[in-house]
């Protein structure tokens, strides 16, 4: 006598698979998504990082470049040299006030 599929066979083995699967897709789908969410975040603090140390190597080349001016200044001036560590310990602005400060006395000598 055949077998007719009725609701209450319960499921197929068929269909176990394919559940089974579908669970395996899904599990593999979410494990990717959160790869793909620390890939970003670590690319993202590697980018800050490199942003961050391109300026800072930005600044240390001004500050050298504004150092060198206000020396060169000071000799032209007659002046006595500041210390190379009291420079580098003050800020860019106050570096570049000095070098104006500087600039201002050699033109009213020149004048």
């Amino acid at each position: 006598m055949a077998r007719s599929h009725c609701f209450t066979d319960g499921p197929s083995s068929d269909s176990i698979r394919a559940t089974t699967e579908l669970k395996n897709i899904q599990e593999i789908t979410e494990q990717k998504g959160m790869y793909d969410a620390r890939e970003k975040a670590i690319l993202d603090y590697e980018s800050g990082l490199i942003d961050a140390l391109q300026e800072g190597l930005q600044e240390g080349l001004q500050e050298g470049e504004v150092i060198g001016r206000i020396r060169l200044l000071q000799e032209l001036l007659d002046l006595p040299l500041s210390n190379q560590e009291e420079l580098s310990s003050r800020s860019v602005d106050d570096l570049i006030a000095t070098m104006d400060d500087l600039q201002a006395k050699l033109r009213s000598r020149e004048a």
